[in-house]
């Protein structure tokens, strides 16, 4: 067996960019919270983690006023999973910001989460969707 690996993953930034560094949907901020989550829920699969492993999130968005509480009903939504038996919390901060690059990008989300355990070489990614398009 390969050997396995625990501790804490963490991501430094995860973007609405697809496939072709692209970004998904400029200025449609609704659209990128849940393009960004559907690519963590990726990330996390091959961590063999879950959203119940996520012990912090925090949220960078441009225009917060405009925007926040798009990403905060995704967050929400997230973090209940597929019902009241899976319902998760974590430390949550949402940031406003001026602007980010690549401009039309209008959420970065950074996430801590533990990996109780999984292949050594899964923390090791080339691509946060692990190259599948999402």
């Amino acid at each position: 067996a390969p050997p396995c690996v625990a501790g804490t993953f963490h991501s430094s930034a995860i973007l609405s960019l697809g496939l072709d560094d692209d970004v998904y949907e400029p200025k449609h901020c609704s659209l990128q919270i849940g393009f960004i989550l559907r690519k963590l829920d990726v990330v996390l699969s091959t961590l063999n983690a879950t959203h119940s492993d996520i012990i912090s999130m925090t949220a960078h968005v441009v225009d917060i006023h405009k925007n926040g509480q798009d990403v905060l009903k995704a967050h929400c939504n997230y973090m209940a999973g597929k019902g009241n038996a899976t319902r998760s919390v974590c430390s949550w901060t949402m940031v406003g910001v001026s602007g980010l690059l690549p401009e039309g990008c209008l959420v970065q989300l950074e996430v801590k989460a533990i990996v109780r355990r999984g292949p050594a070489n899964s923390l090791i990614l080339d691509r946060p969707y692990g190259g599948v398009k999402i």
